[in-house]
């Protein structure tokens, strides 16, 4: 019984251990899309558009390749302007690729994250100068299957990023609404495609730390047999360590006992005192 109970102290410590363990391991967080639901963009939509930025959205055109125009230096100003606390504070929510595809004009203006892989970041030579910006950082967003693809520009400096890897970073970015734009890319055959996808101007980017992959069957129960053979382990260490502790001192011989016997009762009869 001694055993079994040390058994069972040994796998709730190496159990406990093992949790421990997972538990500050990086990685935990998840990739989902937490805390946020998707935006709803509502109300006047012209009136908002007009009164933002300068107006600097009235003329944004969908369906156009990029371009550099006096309204679009003036709308990277003004989000570059604005303290990224005070960006963050007007995310309304999560874009809603497919109906900003099908109403980009209900969207123009609107405040949203977008979370996605990095597929490519580049420094971008703006000519005019009534901006105060000399270069914007346009990059593209994909879902992790290379579906919804998004364009942005980024009005700040991004941290190191892994793109042009095998594994990719997740990201985060936070930006307006601009509009719907048209570009030629290079489908997988080589082939020049036209594509069209949602546009931001950016002002926030962070890295997202995706969740762990969820591990095998089989490493599960090697983790488990390690558990056990530990536990195993260390109870028999245990067990014996303090069976040796509790055993009693071995106690003298029948003979040992008799002849203490004699020396106390003094000499036998017949024999004469020691001189």
């Amino acid at each position: 019984m001694r055993r079994l109970g040390w058994l069972a102290v040994a796998f709730a410590i190496a159990v406990a251990l093992l949790l421990y363990t997972r538990a500050r391991l990086p990685g935990a967080a998840t990739a989902g899309k937490p805390e946020l639901g998707v935006a709803h963009p509502s109300g006047d939509r012209q009136a908002l558009v007009a009164g933002l930025f300068q107006g600097a959205l009235l003329n944004a055109a969908d369906g156009e390749d990029f371009a550099e125009t006096p309204s679009y230096r003036r709308l990277l100003y003004h989000v570059r302007s604005m303290p990224e606390a005070d960006f963050s504070s007007r995310i309304s929510g999560w874009l809603d690729w497919a109906d900003a595809m099908a109403h980009p004009a209900q969207w123009r203006g609107e405040f949203v994250r977008v979370r996605g892989v990095i597929a490519s970041l580049k420094a971008v030579k703006l000519h005019g100068t009534d901006a105060g910006i000399e270069d914007a950082w346009r990059g593209f967003l994909f879902e992790p299957d290379g579906s919804e693809p998004v364009a942005f520009d980024l009005v700040v400096t991004p941290p190191d990023l892994r793109v042009d890897t095998a594994v990719k970073d997740t990201l985060d970015i936070e930006g307006v609404f601009y509009r719907v734009v048209k570009y030629d890319a290079v489908d997988s055959t080589g082939a020049t495609v036209q594509r069209e996808v949602p546009y931001l101007v950016a002002r926030k980017l962070s890295k997202v730390q995706a969740a762990p992959p969820p591990q095998s069957p089989r490493v599960v129960l090697l983790e488990v047999l390690g558990v056990t053979v530990v536990s195993v382990v260390v109870a028999l260490i245990l067990s014996r360590r303090t069976g040796r502790s509790r055993r009693p001192a071995p106690q003298a011989g029948i003979r040992e006992m008799f002849e203490a016997r004699l020396r106390e009762s003094g000499p036998r009869p017949g024999e004469d005192k020691p001189k």
